[in-house]
């Protein structure tokens, strides 16, 4: 079985918060990770690959 991983790393539990409110309304989440996550995933719009 091969499972594939995303995810947006934020400092801020606010701004954590928030961005759940958008992905709730709808919102991209890759679009998101690359305006807000602080890892270098974010190029890959939060994308950590297949395991």
């Amino acid at each position: 079985m091969k499972i594939r991983a995303s995810h947006i790393l934020v400092e801020d539990k606010q701004v954590a918060e928030e961005i759940l409110q958008k992905l709730k309304d709808g919102k991209n989440f890759e679009k998101l990770a690359k305006k807000y996550s602080i890892c270098p995933s974010k190029k890959r719009g939060g994308d950590l690959g297949t395991f």
